[in-house]
């Protein structure tokens, strides 16, 4: 699970390598004063995932792993809206967990 999460957070964070790239370069921080420019392929990726994520069956397996739970909030920061409340459970579950995957 956290393999297959982790993979899917890659690809929603537009953040995987280009052709080109240098490796070990440096990348000035994003700019924090709106929305980060992603590219189109990225933002397509965003919208699919967001269809077809099972947010709950993802939120009930994942609860016996922190690092699961972890991607999966990361993934839904991407793929959701503050205003999804089925996502906003799902973060809740994460910020429950601590990091030995144990309810606070």
């Amino acid at each position: 699970r956290q393999a297959v999460l982790q993979t899917l957070v890659a690809l929603a964070s537009g953040q995987e390598a280009q052709d080109g790239d240098d490796d070990g370069g440096f990348r000035p921080p994003p700019r924090t004063d709106g929305p980060i420019a992603v590219t189109p392929v990225t933002e397509q990726v965003r919208k699919r995932l967001h269809g077809l994520l099972p947010v709950e069956t993802l939120r009930r397996a994942g609860r016996g792993s922190a690092a699961s739970v972890r991607h999966l909030a990361i993934l839904l920061g991407y793929t959701h809206e503050l205003e999804d409340v089925e996502a906003l459970e799902a973060l809740h579950d994460a910020l429950s967990f601590a990091e030995g995957g144990e309810v606070d």
